[in-house]
């Protein structure tokens, strides 16, 4: 694989709340750049976030890991967390570590 990055894309509308699109690879690298995407955001009204990770092209397990300590994390500070597009292999891992 040639481009090794992950790109995050974030938009938010009232009453949908913060989307974050992600796209390449979830490394521990992405991973942060996730976490520090998601944790930029302004002290939104209500605290809603949907990850669409349907463009991740392939995660190893230190991007897994930030990818769950991100969602620990959010949930923790009672925010509704939506994981859209997610793929079969990064699903059973999640359920698993759930």
């Amino acid at each position: 694989m040639a481009d090794t990055t992950l790109n995050v894309t974030a938009s938010s509308s009232p009453g949908e709340g913060l989307m974050l699109a992600v796209e390449g690879y979830l490394d521990q690298d992405g991973g942060m750049a996730l976490a520090r995407e998601t944790r930029a955001v302004q002290e939104p009204a209500q605290r809603r976030v949907r990850i669409d990770l349907g463009e991740v092209c392939l995660f190893n397990c230190s991007g897994a890991r930030q990818l769950i300590t991100l969602l620990d994390d959010l949930d923790r500070l009672g925010w509704d967390v939506e994981l859209v597009g997610v793929r079969p292999a990064l699903q059973r891992l999640l359920d698993i570590c759930s």
